[in-house]
């Protein structure tokens, strides 16, 4: 099963969707709640975070026309759903279990960039993977090399306050937004940074290679967004969304459990 943090599957789509040539897929489950530690106990402050799932995702072009069909790969990497939650303040009243607790919560749809991915830490919900520049194009005149990063969230957080009657009766609360893959996929398209190198016979301007590279992945927006759209789908993933609950508050000790 994927379904724990210590799996992780490794698919090849077999996908038929004009414009590609392949597509990989690497895909790692954390439990239910899974953080770093699995609960936080401590005081005003302390910050407990998600990372329920993450991809990678490895897709090739049929080539960019403009360069003589030269193929282009393109390797994505997602964390979807991961959010942070920090214990803002716990108010005592009377009995030392009566505290109204105050958390401050920020839900993520997804951070994503376009890079390789360190496989090793991929799995490992305690850490966090590094992404470096990628090799989208290795031919023997031309290479081209690049790295691009986005994260969509909820800028500000978002105050939830459980009562002590909430805490008692387990009561989870959800924070939300509305952030979309697509428009995501737009930003990192914008934000992209490029290594262009040329062989010993130019073929083109970098400045027409650049265009060229940014049409062959602006084209692939559409299908590489009908694959995370169907992947996260049949996971049941609710992009954008975190569940949490307060187990326990003391006046004398504070503890948050997402």
């Amino acid at each position: 099963s994927a379904a724990n943090e210590q799996s992780q599957i490794d698919l090849d789509l077999g996908v038929k969707v004009p414009g590609l040539a392949s597509a990989k897929l690497s895909l790692a489950i954390g439990e239910p709640a899974i953080v770093s530690p699995k609960a936080a106990v401590g005081t005003p402050g302390t910050i407990i975070r998600t990372a329920q799932t993450r991809l990678a995702i490895e897709i090739s072009s049929e080539g960019m026309l403009a360069l003589a069909g030269i193929k282009v790969r393109v390797p994505i990497y997602l964390e979807v759903a991961h959010a942070e939650a920090k214990l803002a303040s716990i108010r005592c009243q009377g009995a030392s279990n009566e505290g109204n607790v105050q958390v401050e919560a920020v839900p993520g749809v997804v951070e994503l960039a376009l890079g390789e991915v360190n496989t090793k830490a991929f799995a490992n919900f305690g850490t966090t993977p590094r992404v470096s520049k990628a090799t989208l194009v290795a031919a023997p005149l031309l290479g081209i090399d690049a790295l691009a990063y986005v994260n969509a969230s909820n800028m500000q957080p978002k105050t939830l306050t459980f009562t002590a009657s909430d805490i008692r009766s387990d009561v989870i609360k959800t924070i939300s937004t509305s952030d979309t893959l697509t428009s995501l996929q737009a930003s990192l398209l914008k934000n992209l940074d490029l290594d262009v190198r040329l062989g010993p016979l130019s073929i083109s301007s970098p400045k027409a290679i650049q265009m060229a590279l940014s049409d062959t992945l602006s084209a692939l927006t559409v299908p590489l967004d009908k694959i995370l759209y169907n992947t996260l789908l049949t996971l049941g993933i609710r992009v954008g969304e975190t569940d949490i609950r307060v187990t326990d508050a003391r006046c004398m000790q504070s503890v948050l459990v997402q």
